[in-house]
């Protein structure tokens, strides 16, 4: 498999190929709107899963070898929509988020939870790591 880098912005999240590891690169193309510091990884079974934050957290999946055609964003967080406080605008979460692989077709999503309900339903800040398993179809 080729090299795949993505770049986010304050706008836009753009993705660029290279088939000669990384000597050379495509002509970037913008994949998503908004994101934070985004993530990809690539399963063993043939799947690149890519993390965007902020608004909320989602997920894109693509399965294709050349990483050209993604799946619509899949929701993992919902945004609760931006506030403002004395400190900026504020999400449900930062956006920022780390991928784990646990397996050929599992791994984990990192991501912070501002608004997480706890024990006695106690409103608090937390790292949220859930599981999501992919197959490729």
């Amino acid at each position: 498999m080729g090299g795949y880098q993505t770049a986010g912005t304050t706008s836009n999240l753009w993705i660029t190929r290279s088939s000669d590891q990384g000597h050379t690169w495509e002509s970037p193309e913008r994949l998503e709107v908004h994101t934070a510091l985004p993530r990809l990884i690539a399963l063993d079974n043939g799947v690149l899963a890519s993390v965007q934050g902020r608004p909320g957290i989602s997920l894109r999946f693509s399965n294709d070898p050349e990483g050209h055609v993604w799946s619509d964003p899949q929701v993992r967080h919902q945004a609760i929509g931006l506030h403002y406080t004395n400190t900026g605008w504020r999400d449900s979460t930062c956006g920022y988020t780390s991928l784990v692989r646990l397996g050929p077709d599992r791994f984990l999503v990192v991501y912070s939870d501002f608004y997480h309900r706890g024990e006695n339903w106690t409103l608090g800040k937390a790292i949220m790591a859930r599981e999501v398993r992919v197959t490729a179809q």
